[in-house]
């Protein structure tokens, strides 16, 4: 008896964890037609990085994601970023966590998100990436 009392009770515990934040789940849930709001505001999450450890969120039944920050910290557009690597011109290639990303794109990062921006120039690519022509915009964030 004590010992099927005590399975339930794990059971129900179990169930009631709180969600992992997993980026590309939420992206393919928002690709398959929920709304993603973060702090009140629609945003497109795909083109949002923000630290995990920042947020809590909420899925519910009416296709909706609610982001809530604890912390209320400033976002900074690529663009920003950029105008720091001026030497680059337009020929680079951009990388976010290990993914190739279209610099044309509306991309903005919390500030306390970004753990690492480097370039990787040609020469020391050569050895490793051959057929690269281009200098690498490398930017690693919290996940």
């Amino acid at each position: 008896m004590k010992l099927s009392v005590l399975i339930i009770l794990l059971a129900l515990l179990s169930s009631c964890s709180p969600m992992k934040f997993e980026k590309r789940k939420l992206i393919n849930k928002q690709n398959k037609g929920y709304e993603v709001y973060l702090d009140s505001i629609k945003v497109n999450f795909d083109r949002l990085y923000v630290d995990s450890n920042n947020v809590k969120f909420e899925i519910q039944k009416d296709k909706k994601i609610y982001f809530k920050r604890r912390v209320q910290f400033q976002f900074i557009e690529l663009d920003s970023i950029l105008d720091k690597y001026q030497d680059l011109n337009d020929d680079y290639l951009l990388v976010i966590n290990g993914v190739p990303v279209d610099k044309s794109e509306n991309i903005k990062f919390e500030i306390n998100s970004i753990t690492e921006i480097k370039v990787l120039r040609k020469v020391a690519l050569e050895p490793v990436l051959y057929h690269i022509k281009y200098p690498v915009l490398l930017i690693l964030t919290k996940r």
